[in-house]
This record gives C-alpha cells, structure tokens and sequence, in this order.
C-alpha cells in the first residue's frame, strides 16, 4: 500500500511538471522561436511543427520517467535495455527512410521520433502495471509523501533544467550568430554522440540500483567499489567506440550524409570527448542521490554548467570566435563541474580524493593517451577511404582492449576478468 502511494504521488508530480513544460513551451519557448531564432521564411511552417513534435516528446519523457526508474529500482535492467535498444534500431532506420519520404523531411524525422518514444511508453507503462502492482495506482497526491518527494524532485529538476538550458541554450546562441547551417552540424553531432552514449547508459543502469542499495544498507566499501568500477570501465567502454570514430569521422560522415555541413566534422570529435568525460559524472550523481542529500550538489553544478551560456556568449559577442570555441567553452567547463563533483560527492562516501584519482582518473586518462597511439600513426600513413576505415576500426578495438586490460586494469580487475572469461569457456566446452 505505502509503495503505491508513493508511486501515485511521484507520477501527480511529473504530470506537474509536464504541465508546465507545455505552459512555458507555448509562451515563452514559442515565442523564442518566432522572434529570436534565425531560418528561411519558407521554412517557418517546418520549424512551428517540430516545435510543436518536440514538445509532445519533452513531456513524454517526463512522464515516462516513474515508470523508467520503477524497472531499474527492480533491476529489471533487461526489459529497459530492450526498450532503448529497440528505440535506437527504429531511430536508425528512421534516419534511413528520410532520403525516400515524399514530404518534408524534417517533419517526418520529428514525428517518427515523437510517435517512437509513444510506443516506448506505452509498453514500459502496460509492462509496468502487468509486473508491479504499485504501477497499477491511480494518480493521487499523497501529503504523507508529497513535500519530501516534492523537495528532492525540485533540486533534480533544477539540475536537470540547468543541463537544458546551456544545451539548448547553445542551440539558440549558434543560430543567432551563424545561423541554421550550423545548427545542422550540431544536429548532427548530437545525433552521433546519442547513439554512442547508448551504450555507455544501458551499462552504467545496471549499477545504479546496486550503488543505492549499498548506501541504504551503509555498506560504503562495496559503494565505493562499485563507483570505482562503473566509473573506470564506462570510460573505457566508450573508448573502445569513440576512438575509431574520431578518427574516421570524415570519411563516416561522408558514407553517412553524402554531402557534409560545414563544421561537423570538429563538431562531432569535440562531442564525442565531452561525452567522454561525462561518462565519469553518473555515478557521482547516483551516490549523491543515495544520500538524498542534494541541495548542495545541485546548486553547484547547475550554477557551473549555466555559466557555459554567459562565457560562450560574450567570447561570441566581444571576440567573434568561431563556433567551435563554443564546444571547447562547454569542455572546459564540464571538466569544472567532473571537479565539483568529486569535491562535494566523495566526503559523502567516505572516499578520499586521492583514492578517486588514483584509482580512476589516472588510469582512465592514461590508459586514453596510449589507446590513441597506434590509430593516429595509422592515420597518418593510410589514406581516408572505406578500407582504412576498417584497418583503424578493427586495430583500434583490438589495440584498445589490450591496452585496457593490461594498464587501464589493477590486479584484482584483471583477475576476475580472467577468471569470468575461464568460467564462461568452460561452460561452452560442457554444451558441446
């Protein structure tokens, strides 16, 4: 009874806040939209639609959060990860039938996304309510629960609507200073560096209820073991992904788009880094939000990651720099934030500072400084075409995981890594 109250409560309060999402999407976002932004008269009717798509999709994001966290805070990470998976493949092949609509092609591409986020929806909801019989509540405010759930959901959002903010606020700022072809290159890049952190949020997801539940349990070692190890080995998965790409990312967009905006290029290699580095931020963010203790941490980052707009905004205005130093501003600055974090987040956990750089942030940046050695020789001496595309692919992976393994790995982790890899081949032989 007391879980369905709480989740009934949990979903009156993100049917607020969509609430007022769509008040402030239709006011004031519409009004940004209509006075400040920079596009072809001709295309006014194409943006106003995927405004509008957008918006549908912001809220049905919000509300299908309760229903996201219900599946992890059962580790039911496998259905969550078929969801996101499935949505990745129908998102790709999407992306594929742009080329062939009869119609405008950015409507179709924002309808197609709000209609697939739907039916995500609308199967984690009726799978929720089939398995748990919380999801089955009705949507009531609970006073019991509302003013505590209340006050932890206000300083998420807040942290939540500062990364909005400066990531859409940097949309609007490029438009307003180098228009529509560059908000293309970003686009772009946004679109590479979505799929790549798929990748790195379906593993990292099946961490986060094992760190609250350590917390919970005030069983801090193994907290502060699985911090270490989501952290370092995220980082390292998404390497092993990204480091080919930056180095084949003329010839992956040409095979991708034909026909390459201007700037995507830098774009999509400084994205990938930023997405890199934010890759260590998650399960900072998780413990801190074991704690449940968060005011202070949000107040902090939030207040860091804004200050990417004001910086980015007069460097463009006094100095006129060019749109790539709106990334490295946005870099920069969230290397900031990864510092903040660790100042305010390990004390909370008993870890040491020292222990957290030692046993993460040197190996992982080490470990990334040798795994480039041997594909940027490679890219110096071969030629940007399909087939070295594939010899720095498959010697990246290869060269990266060695790397990984032998220096990115202390003993321990290279002894149960080993020992999973014998019990995994043994089963098989057993099969045959």
């Amino acid at each position: 009874m007391e879980l369905k109250q709480i989740f009934s409560t949990i979903k009156a309060i993100h049917l607020l806040f969509a609430l007022i999402i769509i008040l402030l999407g239709e006011t004031v976002g519409l009004w940004l939209v209509l006075n400040k932004l920079n596009y072809p008269e001709n295309r006014e009717f194409a943006v106003l639609c995927v405004y509008q798509f957008s918006i549908v999709t912001a809220v049905l994001n919000i509300i299908n959060t309760p229903y996201n966290a219900l599946l992890i805070a059962h580790e039911n990470v496998s259905i969550y990860a078929i969801t996101t998976l499935g949505s990745s493949i129908l998102r790709f092949i999407v992306t594929i039938l742009i080329a062939y609509v009869s119609f405008d092609g950015l409507i179709f591409y924002a309808a197609a996304y709000m209609s697939i986020l739907l039916m995500e929806r609308i199967f984690v909801q009726l799978y929720s309510k089939q398995k748990y019989p919380e999801a089955r509540s009705c949507v009531k405010l609970c006073k019991e629960y509302c003013r505590q759930i209340l006050g932890f959901s206000f300083w998420t959002v807040n942290g939540n609507l500062a990364i909005i903010c400066y990531t859409q606020g940097l949309n609007i700022l490029l438009n307003m200073f180098f228009g529509s072809v560059v908000n293309a290159a970003r686009g772009v890049a946004v679109q590479v560096q979505a799929v790549v952190m798929q990748f790195c949020t379906n593993f990292q997801m099946a961490f986060n209820p094992q760190i609250v539940k350590s917390y919970a349990a005030q069983e801090l070692t193994r907290m502060r073991q699985l911090v270490i190890i989501c952290s370092k080995f995220s980082f390292f998965l998404l390497s092993i992904i990204i480091i080919p790409i930056i180095y084949n990312v003329d010839i992956v967009l040409e095979l991708w788009l034909g026909k390459v905006p201007e700037y995507t290029n830098d774009f999509v290699s400084i994205m990938l880094i930023i997405t890199l580095i934010s890759t260590l931020s998650n399960p900072l963010v998780i413990s801190i939000q074991a704690t449940g203790d968060i005011k202070k941490f949000q107040i902090y980052e939030g207040s860091c990651l804004l200050a990417i707009l004001p910086i980015a905004y007069l460097l463009l205005h006094f100095f006129e720099i060019p749109p790539i130093s709106v990334f490295i501003v946005n870099l920069l600055v969230l290397v900031v934030a990864q510092g903040i974090r660790i100042w305010i987040v390990l004390p909370r956990i008993q870890m040491s500072i020292g222990t957290y750089i030692r046993r993460v942030v040197f190996p992982v940046i080490g470990t990334f400084f040798i795994c480039n050695i041997l594909p940027y020789t490679e890219r110096i001496f071969l030629s940007q075409n399909i087939y070295s595309l594939l010899i720095i692919a498959g010697t990246s992976v290869v060269y990266s995981i060695v790397a990984i393994f032998f220096i990115g790995c202390d003993k321990e982790e290279r002894c149960y890594i080993v020992t999973k890899l014998r019990v995994y081949y043994e089963k098989k032989i057993r099969r045959k």
